[in-house]
């Protein structure tokens, strides 16, 4: 083998086509859920009760199991219908030239994303955003407004654009690429409203094809180097054409490059120490094979849709562990909760992923799909603001501490999964004038930043 080499994305796709042909059914049914399950008996991984490990030598477990599942399974492709092979010491070699800092944003709104282990004291970096929650045209610039304005938040993660000029937009069109610029033009406009116009944004979110994602790059509308693209992998452990595309064109331009990866629990990889090992194995893909400078996942459940309930902040919290004592790479969660905004179930579920993700070294946090995403218009700034302070007082507190307040929280909030709070929409939330909370969605987040103090969160308004 030639050490010392990255991978790039020519020779990812050569390796794809010179692979092993393999239906995707056969894929999903059988090579990812028996190899998963052959790595947790192998390395005889078993999770306790609490959410987040104890037992460092499980996590160590962890790690190597998601190493030898990375090497033994490859990557699948299924536009080719093909899986591509990567080498363990490819693995190790790779993880070691994972970057430990990243720029995000310029001039005097330049920060950066860089290692904190462990219960390290200073908090992750704050992506504020509706996460690619659909939007309505006539308020996206708002509704990003609303994040912008708030000081924690480091930098934006978009919406998608429900529409273009009222019309429904389909992919591989000319509206398409039009939705994007727009897209990133909102954002920017948003940004210089609160005067910060050097700060960074995350995106595009309104394009699904190829052709759109990179045309978020074009000069003068586009995103600019010191933003970050978001190139999603497929699950599980599957990479297409339009990620490879996106790849290429990023490594051309020497774009920022965040990979994310929602492992399904309860999908095709089984169960929580399953999953996990899968998570772990797709998180040293994104470092190793696809040139990413930092990797974001989020285990959704597979009934509710979800990362906050109590068996995927497990599957987080082991994953973020693991690599986060056997690397210095850069790692973040996403957000999607069951209830929508201005709720305190909502408020609530970021606060025990925020607690998560501040107790186990991750990097940085990307807040809140609230509503799980899927519904038109219910995002709001203040769902970041909550995260982001509560990760901020999170940092630094012990792992059998944080373990005590997010036993309290998931019993609060998951056995209303059933009948989840629908929440409001941002109209709702917002005086649409001076764009503010109302009174009435002030006096929510206050209860619920009274209810995490009472549980030992020392939290800030």
């Amino acid at each position: 083998m030639d050490y010392g080499h990255r991978i790039s994305t020519l020779e990812l796709y050569d390796r794809l086509l010179d692979g092993k042909k393999v239906s995707e059914s056969h894929w999903d049914y059988n090579v990812i859920p028996k190899n998963a399950a052959r790595m947790k008996e192998k390395y005889k991984i078993k999770f306790s009760d609490k959410i987040i490990p104890e037992n460092h030598d499980l996590t160590d477990k962890l790690f190597s199991a998601g190493v030898e599942m990375l090497a033994t399974t490859g990557f699948y492709c299924p536009d080719l219908g093909k899986r591509m092979s990567v080498t363990e010491e490819e693995i190790l070699e790779g993880i070691e030239r994972a970057p430990r800092k990243v720029k995000q944003g310029s001039g005097n709104n330049a920060s950066y994303i860089e290692a904190r282990h462990g219960t390290a004291r200073r908090r992750p970096f704050v992506y504020g955003g509706p996460t690619a929650t659909p939007v309505s045209e006539d308020i996206y610039l708002k509704v990003m407004q609303s994040y912008a304005q708030e000081t924690i938040v480091d930098a934006l993660f978009n919406g998608t654009l429900n529409t273009l000029s009222g019309t429904k937009y389909k992919p591989n069109t000319p509206y398409e690429i039009y939705a994007v610029m727009k897209e990133i033009k909102y954002s920017d406009m948003a940004r210089i409203n609160c005067g910060r116009p050097g700060l960074a944004m995350l995106g595009p979110e309104s394009g699904l094809s190829t052709g759109s994602r990179i045309s978020a790059g074009l000069p003068n509308f586009g995103l600019r180097p010191c933003d970050a693209r978001d190139i999603p992998q497929r699950n599980e452990m599957k990479i297409d054409y339009i990620c490879l595309n996106m790849l290429a064109s990023s490594e051309i331009n020497g774009d920022v490059i965040m990979c994310e990866e929602l492992p399904i629990f309860g999908g095709y990889c089984g169960g929580a120490e399953e999953t996990a090992i899968c998570d772990v194995a797709m998180t040293l893909a994104s470092f190793v094979l696809f040139g990413a400078d930092m990797h974001t996942d989020g285990p959704i459940h597979i009934r509710w849709g979800v990362t906050s309930s109590r068996d995927t902040l497990k599957v987080l919290a082991h994953t973020a562990v693991a690599l986060d004592t056997n690397t210095d790479a850069l790692l973040g969660s996403m957000y999607y909760t069951h209830a929508g905004p201005s709720t305190e179930m909502c408020y609530l579920e970021n606060a025990a992923q925020a607690i998560v993700d501040a107790v186990t070294g991750r990097e940085y946090i990307m807040t809140c799909a609230s509503a799980k995403g899927v519904e038109l218009d219910r995002v709001s700034g203040m769902e970041a603001r909550f995260a982001g302070k509560a990760a901020q007082s999170a940092a630094g507190m012990s792992v059998f501490e944080a373990n005590e307040i997010l036993d309290e929280l998931t019993m609060y909030y998951e056995p209303l999964y059933g009948t989840p709070m629908e929440g409001k929409t941002f109209q709702e939330c917002y005086n649409m004038d001076t764009l503010r909370p109302v009174d009435d969605s002030v006096k929510i987040y206050s209860r619920a930043v009274e209810r995490v103090r009472d549980l030992g969160l020392d939290m800030r308004f």
